[in-house]
């Protein structure tokens, strides 16, 4: 039987999701490319192709291509989309959050039951400083999770892993660690071709009810997460669990040296040689244990040493993240923007430092020297009064330690640390949450750390000031 055009294309769309499912990259390529030799002018073989780009990390190209789409059906509300997602992470152009926000607000338009667009002109609507209309808009999500949650693009494997999103930055935790499991399923997700490879054959995953005897915990994203589910990792152990801890090399010596409770550690992707009867993703364990967090202490897994008073006489800062990172452009910051901050610490008689390798040392903080390894960074923290520092694994790091840390939050977070709210987050009894009111102003942000790190720095009754 001989297909015809429109049937074939269907047929390539189709065989690009079935092969992302399988992990399948060129096959994905090679359907996209027929898809679109087939029919250049199909939108939705323009939206898939800028789907591929986006996973590829081509921005640029997702971009040509979902305004391509667009102008062939202005309607199309997944390329609309798809579109503000990119944009609202801040790429380089004018005013992209506010073009961000036209874009999600066509997508609604172009089919109104669809949750994630609501949802995301309710976090720019916050982000931009218009509280109001945020309001409306969350009141909308509301609606569609209510009354819509059976439309076809607010269920399956991609949109509920986005609808997790939405419940833990609203601090909807148990609702969102539930949806977030389908982070395992979504291959547009971090972990990857890595769930699919990982895993020795036949080894179950713990996914509920109490642990198995014997556990292990791989290594998920990045170094700050890894830190993050430590409490939940010591409370495992602590139950009686013995513990299999896959660790980025770069860790390994920190927590060799600060983690206190028996635990068998391996290096990033070595071979499991150790008999366990279940496995379990790290950013798995919060969900797990969520109904136990109030028995999970969150005092310091990796405590800081002993120094004398008169050594602990410096504030370290960090202002950049990774420059990998999708949402760089909008959780970094400009390092002067600290310099009145650094003035105000020395004018404190403390000492200002950068604690931020691979990034050149203003010159109003003292370089440290070199900082090879958490463990040398956790060397430098112990020294330090207080961490002022953007969305980085050094937030994470300083608050295993127990050290105060002031984490300077963009008005798009992370969700780790929900979308609104201040003080001390639930991670670490030490990290102590600022926001940006609105996008880009870190100015706010740098006035009132300062005014805690006043408070911080203020003697106590029984103490002399400094």
């Amino acid at each position: 039987m001989t297909l015809t055009r429109s049937t074939f294309v269907s047929d390539r769309l189709s065989a690009i999701e079935e092969s992302l499912s399988l992990g399948s990259w060129p096959d994905a390529v090679r359907a996209s490319q027929d898809a679109l030799s087939a029919a250049p002018h199909d939108p939705h073989a323009l939206h898939a192709s800028g789907r591929l780009f986006e996973l590829a990390d081509r921005p640029q190209d997702a971009l040509a291509q979902w305004v391509n789409a667009l102008a062939i059906d202005p309607k199309l509300a997944a390329a609309w989309s798809a579109l503000g997602t990119i944009l609202s992470r801040g790429v380089p152009i004018e005013q992209p959050h506010q073009i961000a926000l036209l874009a999600f607000a066509q997508a609604h338009r172009a089919d109104p039951e669809w949750l994630l667009p609501a949802w995301h002109m309710a976090l720019l609507y916050h982000a931009l400083g218009y509280g109001d209309a945020a309001q409306a808009a969350l009141a909308r999500c509301g609606e569609l999770l209510r009354e819509h949650s059976e439309h076809p693009k607010n269920t399956g494997v991609v949109n509920l892993h986005n609808r997790a999103y939405m419940h833990l930055a609203l601090g909807h935790w148990a609702q969102g660690f539930e949806c977030y499991e389908y982070r395992l399923h979504d291959v547009g997700h971090a972990l990857g071709e890595r769930a699919r490879t990982r895993v020795p054959e036949g080894l179950p995953r713990w996914t509920h009810g109490d642990p198995p005897k014997r556990l292990a915990v791989f290594v998920e994203q990045g170094a700050g997460d890894m830190f993050m589910i430590l409490p939940f990792v010591r409370h495992l152990i602590n139950a009686g669990v013995e513990v299999t801890l896959e660790l980025f090399p770069s860790m390994l010596p920190v927590c060799h040296a600060r983690f206190s409770e028996p635990c068998r550690a391996m290096f990033q992707d070595s071979p499991l040689d150790q008999p366990v009867d279940a496995y379990v993703w790290a950013m798995s364990l919060p969900g797990l244990m969520w109904e136990k967090r109030a028995e999970i202490s969150i005092a310091p897994t990796l405590p800081r040493k002993f120094r004398r008073p008169e050594s602990i006489n410096r504030v370290a800062f960090c202002w950049q993240g990774s420059r990998a990172h999708k949402s760089d452009l909008i959780r970094s910051m400009p390092v002067e923007a600290l310099r009145p901050l650094a003035e105000f610490v020395r004018a404190a008689g403390l000492t200002p430092i950068a604690l931020n390798p691979g990034e050149p040392t203003p010159d109003f903080l003292e370089d440290p020297g070199p900082v090879e390894s958490f463990a040398t960074s956790a060397d430098i923290l112990d020294t330090c009064v207080a961490v002022v520092s953007v969305d980085t694994a050094l937030v994470h790091l300083a608050g295993c330690m127990g050290v105060p840390t002031f984490a300077m939050l963009a008005a798009l977070p992370d969700w780790r640390w929900g979308l609104v709210g201040r003080g001390l987050v639930q991670w670490y009894d030490s990290v102590t949450l600022v926001r940006q009111p609105t996008i880009g102003d870190w100015a706010s942000v740098v006035a009132d750390v300062q005014t805690q790190l006043t408070n911080l720095l203020a003697p106590s009754d029984s103490e002399p000031a400094r």
